[in-house]
Formats: C-alpha cells, sequence, structure tokens
C-alpha cells in the first residue's frame, strides 16, 4: 500500500507543541520504503486558500499516485468542519483511506473530532481575546514589537510593561522638532537620518515610511489605544486581514511616564500634515498613472514610481527606481528613467499594428472554427448512428425476453447483454 502522510501547524503556541517533527515521526512509525510527505507550515487550519500541500495532495489522489493518508490528527486537515469534511470526502472517493495515527479511522469517532476541533478553535480565539483585555487592563503590553523609541521591561509581578528607551526617544523627539519647524518631508528627514548613522529597528535603513511611522503614533504623548482593530481570516487567500473598529470600541489609557513629546508639539505636526496632504492629494489621486506597479528596477527590482519634469517645452512624466526615490541617490546606480508619453506611444502603435492585421486574424479564426464545426457534426453523425443501433438491440432482446418459448436460462444470458447495452448507451 503507498501512503502519504500530511502535516500541518498554524504556531507551535496554538498547536500544543506538536510540531512538524512530532506529526511526522508518528506517522511514520512502521512504514517502510519511499512515503510521501505533504507540509504545511504556519498554515491556518480555519481555511484551504493557501495550504498548497493540502491541494496537492488532492491533485495526487485524483491521479492515483497513493492509497492511503496518514495524519496525527484529524484537525491537521483543518479546523473548519465543513471545509474538512468535504476534504476527506474527496480523498475517499479518490479511493483513497484516511487515517489518524492518534485517533484510528472510525467515522463516527472522526466526526466528533472534527466538531470538538472547531469549536477548540472558536473557543482559543475568545480566550485568547479576553486575556489580552485583561493584559492591557492591568497596563501590561499586549504583545508584538514595541514602537520606535521604548523597550519591553519585566515588572515585579512579571508583567510585560512598556517603558522608554532613552537613546531612541531622542531620535523621537529630534524627528517632531525637525517636521515642527521646518519646511522639510519625511523624505529629507529619512536622509538625514542615513547621513547622520541613526541606526534603525529592522530596516537596513531609514525610509520615508519610517518617518511617517514616528509622526502618527499618538503613543508619544502618553495615550495608549487598544482593541481599534481585528483581524478577519479572508477565505479566498488564506491570510488575515485588518478590519478597523470604530473609535467607540476603542480601549484608551493615559500614561504620563510614556510621555516623549508635548500635546502642543504633537497636535502642530498633525496640523503640517493635515495641511500639506490637502495641498498635494487630490491632485496625486486624481491624475491617472497607467504603469505605477507594472514597471520595476533593473538594478534593485524594487517598484518603479512616476515623477514629473518640467523645462521650457513642457511637462514629462518618467518611471525611476522608486527605492532610490524614497531613500535617496545612493541606495541604488540605476539612473534609468522611462519617459510616459514614449511608453505609451509605443503601446498605441503596437495596438495598431494588431488592428491593422485584424482581417486576416478574423479570416484564420473563422476557418479554424469551421474545421472544428465539420468535425463536431461528424462526431455527432458517428453517435446518433451508434446510438440508432443499440436502440435496435435492445428493442430486439427486449422481445427475446418476453417470448415464452424462450428458457429461463436463456433469458437470463439475454437480460445481462441487456443490461451492458444500456451501460454502453449511457456511455455514448
Amino acid at each position: 500500500m503507498t501512503t502519504a502522510i500530511y502535516a500541518r501547524y498554524s504556531s507551535h503556541a496554538q498547536d500544543g507543541g506538536t510540531s512538524i517533527d512530532v506529526q511526522i515521526d508518528a506517522c511514520s512509525r512502521g512504514l517502510d520504503g519511499n512515503v510521501k510527505q505533504c507540509i504545511d507550515r504556519a498554515k491556518t487550519g480555519r481555511s484551504l486558500a493557501g495550504r498548497e500541500a493540502l491541494l496537492q495532495l488532492l491533485a495526487d489522489a485524483e491521479a492515483r499516485k497513493f492509497d492511503r493518508v496518514l495524519v496525527y490528527k484529524f484537525d491537521r486537515f483543518g479546523r473548519n468542519l465543513s471545509e474538512t469534511s468535504t476534504v476527506i470526502a474527496e480523498l475517499e472517493d479518490c479511493g483513497v483511506e484516511v487515517n489518524s495515527v492518534t485517533e484510528g479511522k472510525d467515522v463516527l469517532a472522526r466526526g466528533m473530532h472534527l466538531v470538538i476541533s472547531e469549536h477548540y478553535s472558536r473557543a482559543l480565539a475568545e480566550r485568547t481575546k479576553d486575556g489580552l483585555v485583561k493584559r492591557f487592563e492591568q497596563h501590561a503590553w499586549t504583545g508584538g514589537p514595541p514602537p520606535y523609541g521604548y523597550t519591553i521591561e519585566v515588572d515585579e509581578n512579571k508583567r510585560h510593561r512598556l517603558a522608554i528607551k532613552d537613546d531612541e526617544a531622542s531620535v523621537v523627539r529630534w524627528v517632531f522638532q525637525v517636521y515642527a519647524t521646518e519646511a522639510v518631508g519625511v523624505k529629507e528627514i529619512a536622509h538625514r537620518m542615513r547621513a547622520r548613522g541613526v541606526p534603525t529597528r529592522r530596516a537596513p535603513y531609514w525610509a520615508h515610511v519610517s518617518v511617517r511611522d514616528i509622526l502618527t503614533k499618538s503613543v508619544y504623548t502618553g495615550r495608549i489605544a487598544y482593541n481599534r482593530r481585528r483581524f478577519k481570516l479572508n477565505r479566498q487567500t488564506g491570510r488575515r486581514v485588518a478590519v478597523w473598529r470604530g473609535e467607540a470600541e476603542h480601549l484608551v489609557q493615559q500614561n504620563e511616564s510614556l510621555r516623549i513629546v508635548d500635546n502642543a508639539l504633537f497636535q502642530e505636526v498633525q496640523e503640517r500634515r493635515a495641511s500639506r496632504a490637502s495641498r498635494c492629494g487630490p491632485q496625486l489621486r486624481s491624475e491617472a498613472r497607467p504603469f505605477t506597479g507594472l514597471i520595476f528596477c533593473e538594478t534593485c527590482g524594487s517598484v518603479c514610481y512616476r515623477r514629473s519634469s518640467k523645462n521650457r517645452k513642457g511637462e514629462y512624466h518618467y518611471y525611476s527606481c522608486g527605492r532610490r526615490q524614497r531613500s535617496g541617490l545612493d541606495v541604488c546606480d540605476n539612473t534609468a528613467g522611462v519617459r510616459e508619453d514614449l511608453l505609451l506611444g509605443k503601446i498605441a502603435e503596437t495596438v495598431a499594428e494588431v488592428f491593422d492585421d485584424a482581417d486576416s486574424i478574423i479570416e484564420e479564426a473563422v476557418e479554424e472554427a469551421r474545421k472544428i464545426l465539420g468535425k463536431t457534426r461528424e462526431d455527432a453523425q458517428q453517435i446518433r448512428a451508434q446510438l440508432g443501433e443499440l436502440d435496435r438491440n435492445a428493442s430486439a432482446m427486449t422481445l427475446l425476453l418476453i417470448d415464452p418459448d424462450i428458457e429461463t436460462l436463456a433469458k437470463k444470458a439475454v437480460s445481462r447483454q441487456l443490461g451492458e447495452l444500456e451501460t454502453e448507451r449511457e456511455w455514448d
């Protein structure tokens, strides 16, 4: 018997320590020869989307590449009862035996385990949410990396709390002060930070998006907000997407010990940002940029953004390395740019050439359609002839079955042949 093993985990914390190695070892005991292993790492069990290994397992089962699938537990197939039941049914329809090395293969027991697994998944999500809210109420950190300017400390009660990190806090104050007092934008500030050698957290260099993120965080005024968003599973992609909650649902605390900038400075920065957005935002949003996201830098591979250039002949638009535009000339050596009007002209010429030759293309398509139609008519005539012959044979055999002079044994043979004819007629 040819065997395949399927293993999956969402995270070690969520799946009770049943890592991939544990699952594979348990399923491999007593097996000889080559065993196909299908593994989905860090994939949620609440959706089939994005689980390439499971989808490949189903395709291989349909191709009859194995006779049996082993899993550590049935919930490795998923924690959504309806989808998991469908997956198992598809495997069994392909003649594949589905077996759990810890829960057996009894159908009734399997159904119970799947119901319990789905309930456990929902209950775990609720308990996790309630635990995080309780942690927030205790002024503890709810998880994830701390914002730039802060670090995580453990207090006497072994709770993780947010605390100011002095060297990063001084950078935050400088960023706010420069933006509020000088006529510079986030790109220029990022360039200055790179020139000064200011260390980053994870990124290789400071970019304008990182500076903008600092300028928009109210945590620097000591305001800690929680429950601002929830994550919803997109069943088509298998990814969790953020859904923002209304302000009435936010949980907010004010902690003066975490203040880095005062309210007046923070408010001034927000007003400057809003003023600049009102001056340039609508024009940028209303203007079409047909090739954004379609052209990439040959040197570093980043997306090319459009930039504008004016001279006495007029205004021109170019697409050039977005990384170089964001982070400065020293991050990428590619100085090339593609003029938008020339690119549009080339595309228009190509489309015109296609339509100029449209008559010949249509003639070829019509001729091919005639050939296909003629072949289809021939096949249809052959099928009708075969059906007619089968109907005539079936009628003759039916008369034999009702003939009282025919012996019982002969009638059984005729009945069997009639059944074969009916089967052949169904296939035709």
